[in-house]
């Protein structure tokens, strides 16, 4: 579909800027060269705000709660194709096997919720 092949596209581009080094940048294209300082400030953001995070647990404003069962998170922030919905499966098949019901919640690509 144009989405997936859009997604695609996106997803090179941005893998090729991330990885290029800085001795190197004048070889990219004049658009991901135009998301340098985007890119540079919204991580610079994200550093602040997992700073100010560790902190607030560290001086007690937030703290850890605990679930009264085993949770196994799988994934990141990165775009499909690197093998969660596969590995999901596979842990699924072991507890089953150990006869242990899992229960597994996903969220769907267009943000509905669904267990």
């Amino acid at each position: 579909s144009l989405k997936n092949k859009t997604m695609e596209i996106m997803r090179k581009l941005v893998n090729q800027l991330a990885y290029t080094p800085h001795q190197n940048l004048s070889n990219l294209t004049p658009l991901q060269r135009s998301l340098i300082p985007l890119l540079s400030f919204s991580s610079s953001l994200y550093k602040l705000s997992i700073s100010l995070r560790q902190h607030l647990y560290h001086y007690g404003f937030l703290h850890k709660h605990r679930l009264p069962v085993a949770v196994i998170s799988v994934g990141n922030l990165t775009w499909g194709g690197n093998g969660k919905t596969p590995m999901v499966e596979y842990l699924a098949t072991l507890f089953i096997n150990e006869g242990i019901v899992p229960l597994i919640l996903t969220k769907l690509a267009i943000g509905l919720r669904r267990s």
